[in-house]
């Protein structure tokens, strides 16, 4: 009787850890998707922000967010927005960079065009105006 009963202990006890173990499984997992949703509503959030109220401070966090990842051209959107509404020095220098990275992934297919440099260009110099250090660099360097 006491063998008996010791079992059942022990396999209440091995389903208890298996399902902990699912349970803690499946939280983490809803705990990924629950960061990954809040991470797209602060991007559109600083997205709406950068753009609507010309908001620099919400342009550099949405910069931060973009940087070093592929974005399919969206940093370039925001940097020219920015550029031109609010002659951000910050996002001047960031045309310069996302069209410098494009050009770059586009050199094995074909050779960059003349007016693409002279945009690339064109905004670093006016990030330089401004007095942005890695603007001035880079112009120096070219």
């Amino acid at each position: 009787m006491k063998s008996r009963n010791l079992v059942i202990v022990l396999i209440n006890l091995v389903l208890l850890a298996i399902f902990g173990v699912y349970y803690s499984h499946e939280r983490k997992e809803l705990d990924a998707w629950a960061l990954y949703q809040r991470n797209i509503e602060q991007k559109d959030s600083l997205k709406i922000q950068a753009v609507e109220k010309n908001d620099t401070a919400a342009y550099n966090k949405l910069r931060i967010m973009y940087i070093n990842k592929p974005n399919e051209g969206e940093l370039l959107f925001y940097s020219i927005v920015m550029a031109n509404k609010s002659h951000h020095p910050q996002a001047y220098y960031d045309v310069y960079h996302e069209l410098r990275f494009l050009e770059n992934m586009e050199k094995n297919k074909r050779c960059s065009s003349k007016e693409t440099r002279e945009l690339m260009i064109h905004y670093l110099t006016k990030g330089a105006k401004l007095g942005h250090q890695p603007s001035i660099y880079e112009l120096g360097k070219l």
